[in-house]
Parts: structure tokens; sequence; C-alpha cells
């Protein structure tokens, strides 16, 4: 590290100044959206709320606890809120208002959009409590910091690489994407457009990191712009999800970008098994076994149950938290308490 960093800056070449500058900025980005993320989310503390989180287009969010009043009542994603004792609801502060002026603990009734039809729901409210936000919103934003700190370390100790800055913005991008999560279900604050652009790049950046590591594979050695193909794969999916977003329609280019998600977990396993069993150097065979079994245990089953999530419930009358692991130690602590 010391001999990668060490001298002034007249010594380092242009390419180096670039790099290790957006290396910066790409930290200053994370300090700012966390420490927004930060201030948003403690104002949720004792606060009263539905019972459930909702995005922007007002429908249910994959992200709550199963003793939650709305989760208790059936609501699951994609179900719309429409009204609230009456009132039209089409944001964040329209249901704010109607909580407001509705007791502790006195029921809601609602108007919620299921499968094209209208149902009436009564939810009481509830109030917000710390091992709340601890669950939905801490969980994910320290999974989401030590992701970013692990890019961090790998690019100090190896710095200016292609796989180097592959692995930096896998976790750059994954690292965002989980930190903004809870505001895109509860405070709104505006970055639902992050929100898109972060959770189709995070993909491609680990296609990307497939390509290279934990061996350089030969295309992309004769043809180094190939890298970029998930990158126009990822942009060709986020413009017209962004375009758009809140109408209906964005929902089948969102369900590609989750599957890109899958996809580029199971690119890492098949890159990792490619490079295990081939005839590579002792080096590549000895990343490919670590890599190869991280990747099994981490990546396949997280992508595969946000998925299910957020798409499982549409034809399943399961309702599955994103942040689920969480709360299973809890459920079954139960379900071993009543049996």
């Amino acid at each position: 590290v010391g001999l990668a960093w060490e001298g002034p800056l007249s010594t380092w070449s242009p390419q180096e100044l670039v790099s290790r500058s957006i290396f910066c900025a790409l930290i200053l980005i994370v300090l700012f959206i966390c420490t927004v993320c930060v201030g948003l989310a403690v104002r949720w503390i004792n606060k009263p709320f539905a019972g459930f989180l909702v995005s922007p287009r007002m429908v249910l969010g994959n992200m709550g606890r199963y003793h939650w009043t709305g989760t208790q009542a059936g609501l699951k994603f994609p179900d719309k809120v429409l009204t609230a004792n009456g009132q039209p609801i089409s944001s964040m502060a329209d249901l704010d208002q109607v909580i407001s002026h509705t007791s502790l603990g006195e029921p809601i009734t609602y108007n919620v959009e299921r499968n094209g039809e209208v149902i009436e729901v009564a939810i009481p409210t509830m109030k917000f409590m710390v091992g709340d936000l601890l669950i939905t919103f801490g969980v994910p934003f320290l999974s989401g910091i030590l992701y970013f700190l692990i890019g961090v370390v790998v690019f100090l100790l190896k710095p200016d690489t292609r796989v180097s800055w592959a692995f930096l913005l896998s976790c750059f991008f994954l690292s965002v994407y989980t930190v903004i999560a809870f505001d895109i279900q509860s405070t709104h604050w505006g970055f639902v457009w992050l929100y898109f652009l972060t959770g189709a790049f995070f993909p491609a950046a680990f296609l990307q990191l497939s390509l290279v590591f934990p061996q350089l594979k030969k295309p992309i050695e004769r043809y180094p712009r190939l890298q970029l193909v998930p990158y126009i794969v990822a942009t060709m999916l986020l413009i017209p999800l962004e375009a758009l977003y809140p109408r209906p329609a964005f929902m089948l280019f969102q369900q590609l970008v989750r599957l890109s998600a899958i996809l580029s977990a199971l690119a890492m396993i098949v890159s990792s098994l490619h490079a295990y069993m081939a005839r590579s150097s002792v080096l590549a065979r000895q990343r490919a076994k670590v890599v190869l079994f991280g990747t099994a245990l981490a990546f396949p089953l997280p992508a595969l149950a946000f998925y299910v999530s957020l798409f499982g419930g549409v034809s399943t009358a399961v309702t599955i938290q994103n942040n689920f692991r969480s709360e299973e130690r809890r459920v079954g602590k139960e379900c071993r308490s009543r049996w």
C-alpha cells in the first residue's frame, strides 16, 4: 500500500491522478448519501405510522416486519393504497396527514387495489420503534457500509488495476443501493432515480468483475471494450425504467433488472468454476477456490430472495419481506415457544 500511494502528486501519471480522483469522489458520494439517509431515518423513531411501508407510487414495499399491523392484515407488494378513511392518497404526505388525525392504535380504513380489484381493509396505526429502525434501516445500512469498505480496502491494496476498479464499482453501486432502500419505502426524500440507477448497475459491475477475475478472459484480453457491454445493457434497461416510472409499465424493466442481479451472481460462480477447472495458473486456481466458495454462499440466495420478495407475492399468498433474514430468528423463536 505504501509503495502504491506514497510520493507527491507530481509523481503520479495522468491515469493514476484521474483514477484516484474518481476514487475519492466515490467516497464523498457515499458519505453524503449515508449522512442524509441517517438523518432522515432517525426522524421515524417514535413516529406513528400506518403499519406498513410504501413506495412513492403508494405501492406496498417489500421491506418491513412480520408483526406490523399491515403485514398481519395481509398487505403485500404490489398492493396499491388508493384511499385512507375516504381521503385520496397520492403521496406519503397525504397518508401522514390522515395518520396525524388518527389516535395511535386506531384503525384506518383503506381502499387497496390488488390484481385489478379494490378491496377494503382496516389497519390500526402503530408507533415506529427503535427496534423497527434497526431491522428495516440499520441492518441494510450496516451491510451497505461494509460492502463499500471492502471495495475501498481492495482498491487501496492494489489501486488503478482493472480488477480493483471492477470490484470497487460493484461494491459502490451495491452499497448505495442498499443504503437508500429504506428511503424509497419511507421518507421519500427523492432517491428513487438513484435507487433504479444503482440497482441496474451493480449487476453490470459484477458481470464485468466475472470477466476479469479470478482470471482475465481471453476475449477481454483481446477486446478490452467488451467490458462495457454489461453497462450498455444496464443503460438500455435503465432508460425506459426511469422514463416510464411511476406508470405500471416500468415494472417489466424492473423485473428484468432483478433478473440481471441473479445472472450476475451466477456469472461469478461460472467464472470461478471455469478458472478452477481449466488449465489455469496456480494463483488463478487458488483465487477461484476462494471466490467460488464466497460467491456460492453469498450471492445467489440473497439475489433470489430479493427477487421473490418483490415478484413472488404476485403469484403466491406468502408475504416475504426483503429483510426477512433478520426476522427469521424472531419468527422461529415464536414458533418454538408455541410448540
